[in-house]
């Protein structure tokens, strides 16, 4: 196994290598691994060394464990008291994963400016280009005249008048 797979690869790579020696694998699957067998020689030396450990593992003498092993083993295990820390490390993990305030309150001001936004009303800007230009002309005419009624002549404390929006025709 290269060092540059993963582990999810590794495992895979493993479980077909496995299910190979064990016979396991359909013809065209055998016929799939065995040609990558012959191009990759890395995993040729993976089947072989794998081969070997099998042969060893299996030259091994049997021994079976004696009556009642098992079952004492577990006797034991039940009767050991927890560990004093092991509530408090539990507690400290639970304490670690609750959210905090800070981390509510920004979640709640994100949904109270979203909804906000999302509520208020869509300005669209007004799309002259459909209109004919005289007639554009004449409505900004008209509604100039008429915002400026009462301001056209604004007096300043000389007696002057001024055009109090600017604007001339």
């Amino acid at each position: 196994m290269s060092r540059r797979e993963g582990l999810g690869q590794t495992m895979s790579r493993r479980g077909e290598l496995n299910r190979y020696l064990d016979g396991r694998m359909t013809p065209r699957e055998r016929a799939a691994f065995e040609e990558r067998l012959a191009a990759d020689p890395r995993l040729a030396v993976e089947v072989t060394e794998t081969r070997r450990t099998l042969a060893l593992l299996r030259g091994l003498p049997e021994h079976r464990a004696p009556a009642g092993m098992v079952a004492a083993i577990m006797a034991e295990v039940r009767q050991e008291p927890v560990p004093a820390r092991l509530p408090a490390a539990i507690e400290l993990l639970a304490r670690a994963f609750q959210p905090s305030r800070l981390a509510m309150a920004a979640v709640a001001v994100v949904l109270v400016v979203g909804t906000g936004l999302l509520t208020q009303p869509r300005v669209h800007p007004l799309d002259l280009s459909v209109y004919d230009e005289a007639f554009v002309e004449q409505c900004l005419r008209d509604y100039y005249v008429e915002a400026s009624k009462g301001l056209t002549h604004a007096q300043d404390g000389t007696g002057e008048s001024h055009s109090a929006t600017g604007l001339e025709f």
